[in-house]
């Protein structure tokens, strides 16, 4: 993997200038690009993308009608640059993610370029990362294209994927621990008694959907339970639809019509546990005492907002944070290679799940 760019000479060179700035006062003049390549030893790009660094910082200007930049007024001297890549859609868990790595990153004096985009497709990776240290990149539930996929292959900046990683990527990723999630799930709901589980999917197919499906077809069939494919209902959302919605007019319809026994309900995201929780009080099935009901909690903190309070399988948000910000950290200096990391889960029990009752 090559070098990231943040260790070549220009970036040393600018913090050598940024220290030599901390002396000055506003207004103070720079040495000029020729002299910097006498005193430092470097070349005229070196000199120039050094300058360029610091003019991005905020830290000098060249006052107009003037050859040589001074020292600013006011600047940004942060330690590193980060460009946050999302798509740029309204999603309160990509929110959530990008503010805990900010907060995690703040610590360490970096500061965050947010970045978004439209599509996969349409991204231009080099673009979207511009002159920044490095990248974190946020992908929706959509396929990688090649040419994005070839980019991940030889990236020339560190990049961390959040969540889903495409496979043949040269990157790192953070991303939850879904497969525990599910079993987390049914194995809490099994130590009250319940065994017919269903599982809603609400969100539109991605790999974390999928495998929390798969933990919790691991954990049902440890459990020993058989026809395990009528239990799970899937709202069909399709990419960019809105998932609360079209699942509970969905769960409606599949309430109404006839189905199979079950006694407690896993959703995979916290969208289907909304949904679920308005379908079932509307026919007057309540929660938990007729149905225990579980749920991917997501990233932020919606469980104890819902009434009756969500019993949820929980990630802690500023963990996971953290947990980006020290990898990135990590492949500030090479050589380095590809992590990826799983952030646990864990059952935050509120009023949504009781014991199974006893049949009569």
């Amino acid at each position: 993997m090559p070098k990231p760019l943040c260790t070549t000479k220009h970036f040393k060179l600018a913090q050598r200038l940024r220290s030599r700035i901390r002396s000055l006062s506003a207004g103070d003049p720079l040495p000029t690009v020729a002299e910097i390549k006498r005193e430092y030893g470097v070349s005229q790009a070196t000199a120039e993308r050094a300058l360029d660094r610091l003019r991005r910082d905020g830290l000098v200007v060249r006052p107009p009608g003037q050859l040589r930049v001074v020292v600013a007024e006011a600047g940004d001297p942060a330690v590193r640059r980060v460009a946050m890549i999302r798509p740029d859609y309204p999603s309160p868990t990509f929110d959530e993610l990008c503010r805990a790595i900010a907060r995690a990153g703040a610590e360490k004096d970096w500061a965050f370029d947010l970045v978004s985009y439209r599509k996969l497709e349409t991204l231009d990776l080099k673009r979207a990362l511009g002159d920044n240290d490095a990248a974190i990149l946020l992908p929706p539930a959509e396929f990688f294209p090649p040419r994005l996929l070839a980019a991940l292959r030889r990236p020339r900046r560190p990049i961390i994927i959040i969540q889903d990683p495409p496979e043949g990527a040269r990157v790192s990723s953070v991303q939850i621990d879904d497969r525990q999630v599910g079993r987390l799930a049914v194995e809490h709901l099994a130590g009250l008694g319940h065994r017919r589980i269903l599982l809603l999917l609400s969100e539109p197919a991605a790999p974390s959907g999928v495998q929390r499906a798969e933990g919790w077809r691991q954990a049902m069939e440890t459990l020993g339970e058989k026809n395990l494919d009528e239990l799970v209902v899937s709202s069909g959302t399709p990419m960019f639809a809105q998932s609360l919605v079209s699942t509970y007019e969905f769960f409606c319809r599949w309430l109404d019509n006839p189905h199979p026994e079950f006694t407690a309900i896993f959703c995979a995201a916290w969208t289907g546990a909304v949904a679920a929780m308005r379908a079932l009080r509307e026919r007057e099935i309540h929660i938990p005492e007729d149905i225990s009901l579980i749920s991917h909690g997501g990233e932020g903190m919606i469980g104890p907002f819902l009434n009756p309070p969500l019993t949820a399988v929980e990630t802690d948000i500023a963990v996971y944070g953290k947990a980006v910000v020290e990898l990135m950290e990590r492949h500030f200096a090479p050589p380095h290679v590809a992590e990826h990391l799983l952030i646990p889960s864990a059952v935050v029990v509120r009023k949504t799940t009781a014991p199974a009752r006893v049949p009569s």
